[in-house]
């Protein structure tokens, strides 16, 4: 029989396939794939944490503390870069000592922490507190540390100020107990030397005391057992120094210090701080402290309370000295009462008869008695007056309490034994009454006050003759009727006594602002002194700017109202005057910015229009007649034409425009620009007329003055729907601005004047819009309405002239334009002529200019009139072309501004090389400006930009090139 014939049929195990071998490395490769790629990830985004993270991080090796990256903030902070962190450890930052830096890390292991308190030295120098927490991470799929550090020094520093601050508390608690309960002097000295040196933080200092007799500090006690030298005299050593002077000394190498009276004792310290003990600003002892530099730093605010704790200490033994002395001042005291006793029945009869008391003030008990004259003449008793500690001052009059109170404080500083006084003080029957008070105050032998005896004297009559000679003036007002005035009042208010007594405030006084005066009457009874200014109304119907005070006060036994009245008019007016100045300084300065601004764009801008004009201009003259875009190249140079146009308005703005000046008649200009005003607008309305007959001629141009009338004319019509526009001429003399004006620019010498006022009955402005009247393109209306007031401005400032506008909202406006009449001996100035020069022979022209485009139309031009050129890109250039071909130079194009050198610099260099050479000035300004800039000579031809080429064919011909 089979022996296998019985056992059980076991399943048969399925073999893997390779393919299936295969599917599952693939999925455990794309796993792994997966898992590295989130780990990059991980570390990509621990990296951007880590350098855009504000916190302090360090990546340091494991074992050698290497430090292998730094984020920015700790570049920031510590003030390496990248590069120099990789050449330190982390303990090459510490400035701690080795030994220290192990402590540190011992105590964080064995209390179980990451956390490490270290010191860091920054690359400056400083060294600063830090907080250091390690935590161990995967960087580029190594493991290091990570280190995050927090500056903690601001922490650490208020932890030992409060430390420092605490032991100071202490120490004043211990000596101010010591001083309750009394110790004995030797037992208060000793525990002032334990807490000064505890406070510093050493063991060692002594405590020296001056007699007064006495040139020498002699030791009284000491802390510490080393050896003592018992007596210094003053100047001698530190003690001494300190004993001299009375100012703290610090000495951190006392070996080293020259006048040392000892040698430092092993073990001891080398350091010294001497505090002066002061009584009464006199050096009465002085405190020596020896300690450790190495261990201990003086720092200011150590030093500061060292020092606070000095003084009180100096205070402590002066408290003890004083209570040690109580009973002889005591003594004392009782000695001088009675013969105070003595004193006041002997002036007793004398006091009654000055109209006065005399009064004993114990300056220590705070309690004042007076006599019986006192009492007679003020009503008070001496129950009454020592009722209150603060009787006395409470009858004195609020306003003058001030001066009494700081009067009294300088008897208690000791600056003064004598007190004298004026003030009001209230009697018995509450009227206050002015008074004399003089005083003498009694002191022990240590200068403490004792008391003061004096004299109160009522001098209500002589007082009442002062107020009645005081310069300012001075009314009583009781129920607003005036009952008493000075003469300083009479003579402000153009009255006399009968007159003006009696009457209301109103008709007294006439203020401008009735309700605010009352209001200054009605609160004097609750604040001492109030203050207004408001303006008066004088008899005669003139204005006075018053700076007007009250107080209460009682006059006649009646509750009143003392009102003084400082004419402040000169003032008023200088302020005035000052914020006019400062006004057109402030104009001044604006409209020269936008000049200067305005003349900027028009000169770029003149450039850009010379190369399209020019160039436009020559491709119409290649064009046949019958070339279709001659229409369109016209059109172009129309358009251009125009903004040249703007351009000039622009440089009308800055008032240097002025191309032409003759002599004019002001009233045929006038004539002429109504005569020219757009149709549209001038028929609709009426324009009257008032020209002065017989306006004496003015010297300017045509043509601006023209435009600047015109400008304002169409403002006016613009300005109101309906109303006739008023045109007025004049002749005025005027020694300033002209008065009633609510705006005025220029500045108005004295002179005579002709005028051009221009008026409409429109809705007028506020002060807002003049103030901007006059700025380039600002309208109350649509924007980009042009230059409009801005060129009138300019131009009135290119005559030398000032515009005054008045206007005001639903009044209408008139804006005068004033223009100084030149004096008889001055000249016009007029157009020279040219003189008679030779023919040059053929030359080349040299064109100066630093703009590509100018040069390259003016060559294009200058070639097609037949002459060869030579192009300078700026003045440098232009002079070496100049020097290399000057022979064969007939002629010089020269811009006027250029950035490297200028017009005026290069033609002085080229006239240097040909005094002869013939020139032609380019520019954007006028040519007025230019030959006020370069003068005027024959060789010499101005050109304004843009120009055509029938305006360089004139120039070539009158220099005769």
């Amino acid at each position: 029989m089979n022996s296998f014939s019985n056992t059980s049929r076991q399943p048969a195990i399925e073999q893997p396939t390779l393919t299936h071998l295969n599917q599952t490395i693939a999925r455990l490769e794309a796993e792994l794939a997966s898992a590295q790629q989130a780990l990059l990830a991980s570390e990509t985004r621990k990296m951007e944490f880590f350098t855009q993270t504000p916190v302090i991080e360090l990546i340091i090796e494991p074992h050698t503390w290497q430090i292998l990256a730094a984020n920015p903030a700790a570049c920031r902070f510590y003030g390496y870069s990248q590069a120099e962190f990789c050449t330190f450890r982390l303990s090459d930052l510490n400035a701690q000592p080795a030994q220290e830096q192990r402590s540190a890390i011992r105590n964080a292991e064995l209390g179980g922490s990451n956390r490490y308190d270290f010191r860091h030295r920054l690359r400056s120098g400083m060294v600063c507190d830090v907080e250091v927490y390690i935590t161990a991470f995967d960087y580029q799929q190594q493991p290091v540390l990570c280190c995050l550090i927090h500056d903690v020094t601001a922490h650490k520093q208020t932890i030992r100020q409060m430390q420092r601050q605490n032991g100071y508390l202490g120490s004043l608690h211990d000596v101010t107990l010591a001083l309750i309960e009394q110790v004995s002097l030797n037992d208060l000295l000793e525990i002032i030397v334990w807490k000064a040196t505890d406070l510093v933080g050493s063991e060692y200092g002594v405590l020296y005391i001056r007699n007064d007799d006495d040139q020498a500090m002699q030791s009284v006690v000491g802390r510490g057992g080393m050896d003592v030298i018992p007596r210094i005299e003053l100047g001698q050593g530190a003690v001494g120094t300190v004993g001299l002077t009375g100012q703290p000394l610090i000495i951190d190498d006392y070996a080293a210090w020259p006048e040392r009276l000892f040698t430092p004792q092993d073990g001891f310290g080398n350091g010294l701080l001497v505090l002066p003990l002061l009584r009464e600003q006199t050096v009465a002892g002085a405190l020596a402290i020896i300690y450790d530099p190495s261990q201990i730093q003086i720092s200011i605010t150590m030093l500061e309370m060292v020092q606070q704790f000095a003084r009180f200490a100096s205070l402590a033994l002066e408290k003890h000295m004083l209570n040690t002395a109580a009973q002889t001042e005591l003594a004392e005291r009782r000695r001088v009462e009675q013969q105070l006793r003595s004193l006041n029945e002997r002036f007793e009869l004398a006091q009654t008869v000055l109209n006065g008391g005399i009064y004993d003030w114990d300056m220590i008990q705070q309690t004042t008695l007076v006599n019986r004259s006192f009492t007679t003449v003020f009503g008070y008793s001496s129950a009454e007056v020592a009722s209150s500690p603060t009787w006395w001052d409470e009858h004195i009059h609020p306003d003058d309490r001030e001066l009494f109170m700081q009067r009294t404080a300088n008897l208690f500083a000791g600056s003064s034994d004598v007190f004298s006084a004026e003030y009001r003080f209230l009697d018995h029957n509450q009227q206050y009454r002015f008074v004399r008070d003089r005083g003498h105050v009694l002191r022990d032998a240590s200068g403490q006050p004792l008391r003061m005896v004096g004299t109160l004297i009522d001098i209500s009559e002589e007082y009442r003759h002062i107020v009645e000679m005081l310069p300012l003036p001075l009314f009583v007002v009781q129920d607003d009727r005036i009952v008493y005035a000075n003469q300083a009042g009479l003579n402000l208010t153009q009255t006399t006594s009968s007159e003006l007594l009696g009457q209301s405030v109103q008709q007294g006084l006439r203020p401008h602002d009735l309700a605010d005066f009352n209001v200054l009457i009605r609160h004097a009874s609750t604040v001492p002194t109030n203050f207004i200014e408001t303006i008066f109304l004088r008899r005669d119907g003139t204005l006075m700017y018053g700076e007007c005070s009250t107080s209460a006060m009682v006059f006649d036994h009646r509750n009143s109202v003392q009102v003084i009245i400082r004419d402040i008019s000169e003032r008023k007016q200088a302020e005035q005057k000052r914020l006019e100045i400062e006004q057109h300084f402030s104009e001044t300065q604006k409209i020269e910015s936008l000049g200067v601004f305005a003349g900027g764009i028009a000169h770029d801008f003149n450039n850009v229009f010379m190369s399209i004009l020019g160039n436009t201009h020559l491709a119409l003259l290649e064009l046949p007649e019958q070339a279709n875009v001659r229409q369109l190249l016209t059109e172009i140079e129309l358009s251009a034409n125009r903004a040249a146009q703007i351009t000039k308005q622009m440089v009308a703005y800055t008032g240097q425009n002025l191309d032409v000046r003759r002599s004019l008649l002001i009233n045929e200009v006038v004539q002429t620009s109504i005569r020219l005003l757009p149709s549209a607008l001038s028929q609709q309305r009426q324009i009257q007329s008032e020209l002065a007959p017989d306006i004496p001629p003015i010297e300017g141009d045509q043509q601006h003055l023209r435009q600047a009338i015109s400008n304002v004319l169409i403002n006016a019509l613009e300005a109101s729907s309906s109303g006739p526009i008023s045109v007025k001429t004049s002749v005025r003399e005027l020694q300033g601005a002209p008065e009633g004006h609510t705006y005025t620019t220029g500045s108005f010498v004295a002179a005579n004047y002709i005028v051009i006022e221009i008026s409409d009955q429109g809705l007028g402005m506020d002060h807002a819009t003049i103030s901007r009247m006059f700025d380039p393109f600002f309208t109350t209306k649509f924007t980009g309405r042009g230059l409009g007031l801005a060129v009138t401005l300019g131009v009135v400032r290119g005559h030398r002239g000032s515009i005054a506008v008045k206007s005001r909202p639903q009044q209408g406006t008139t804006i005068g334009m004033y223009l100084p009449i030149m004096p008889a001996n001055i000249q016009s100035e007029v157009i020279a002529q040219q003189p008679n020069l030779t023919a040059s022979a053929p030359g080349k022209i040299l064109v100066i200019d630093d703009e590509p485009d100018v040069r390259m139309v003016i060559d294009r031009i200058l070639r097609r009139l037949g002459y060869e050129t030579l192009l300078a890109e700026g003045g440098n250039r232009g002079i070496s072309l100049f020097r290399e071909h000057y022979q064969d130079i007939a002629g010089v194009f020269l811009d006027l501004t250029m950035p490297d050198l200028d017009g005026q610099s290069t033609l002085a260099v080229l006239k240097q090389i040909q005094p002869e050479v013939r020139v032609v000035i380019m520019s954007g300004y006028n040519e007025h400006h230019v030959s006020q800039q370069f003068g005027t000579t024959g060789t010499t031809q101005f050109l304004a930009k843009p120009f055509m080429i029938e305006e360089i064919r004139d120039k070539l011909a009158a220099l005769r090139l």
